[in-house]
């Protein structure tokens, strides 16, 4: 196998035991690095999402009796996703993916240092609560980056760590089907990109880090994590 080649499973294995430790990271970290090798966004997306797909739907299975119901991710957020998606796929040469996602990882990184900025966010959240939903389905269609708005929206929502962790997995994996669904849709060549084998990658790490996510402080690492994102962002725009 060309070396080359194994890139991505290098890049979805450690970004997959990263989600495992600290609860993000193989879309976060997955899609700008993908982009920096000159994946375009689509061959990113189908490269990532199989694999996060996985591990969602067995944090869902593990956490399904703290799963609400969010009707207006339905509603309002995934009609905004699908038509960022379809918009920055099929009119992809008119983009540069690289920035935008690089963009919204400095906007992420910014906010995650900000404890005034994360209340300002659940301040505009609470008031403008369906607006918030469509900008997120709009913001991950574009960027693959929504996790930032998700998790700050699901946080303000439940207050457990478990109803957080499976809330967030619940409403990734519908992201996941929606961008899958789209990709199928418009007819992106599947066969030299999708290989199910990212699937039993990402949960193979994924379980066997757990161990290590039990005995890991993790308030001690936010501030270095925070700088890893705003990092990858510098790296994604210039």
């Amino acid at each position: 196998m060309n070396p080359e080649n194994l890139l991505p499973y290098l890049v979805v294995g450690v970004l997959s035991a990263i989600q495992s430790i600290f609860g993000v990271g193989l879309l976060l970290f997955g899609t700008p690095t993908l982009l920096l090798l000159n994946y375009s966004y689509a061959e990113a997306l189908w490269i990532l999402l199989p694999a996060s797909l996985t591990i969602s739907l067995i944090q869902v299975l593990h956490g399904a009796k703290y799963i609400r119901n969010h009707w207006r991710v339905y509603l309002l957020t995934i009609p905004a996703l699908v038509g960022a998606l379809i918009l920055v796929v099929a009119r992809s040469e008119q983009f540069d993916m690289s920035k935008i996602v690089g963009f919204a990882l400095i906007c992420f990184s910014v906010i995650r240092s900000s404890a005034r900025l994360q209340n300002n966010l659940v301040n505009i959240l609470k008031a403008h609560i369906n607006s918030y939903y469509v900008a997120m389905g709009v913001v991950h269609g574009l960027s693959n980056m929504g996790g930032g708005l998700l998790s700050v929206l699901i946080s303000s929502l439940h207050r457990d760590k478990n109803e957080i962790t499976a809330n967030i997995a619940h409403i990734y994996a519908i992201f996941a089907i929606s961008q899958i669904t789209v990709l199928l849709f418009l007819n992106f060549p599947v066969g030299e990109s999708l290989d199910l084998s990212y699937c039993g990658l990402a949960l193979f790490l994924f379980v066997i880090s757990r161990p290590i996510a039990k005995s890991i402080d993790d308030q001690r690492f936010q501030l270095f994590f925070t700088a890893i994102i705003a990092l990858f962002g510098l790296l994604s725009v210039v």
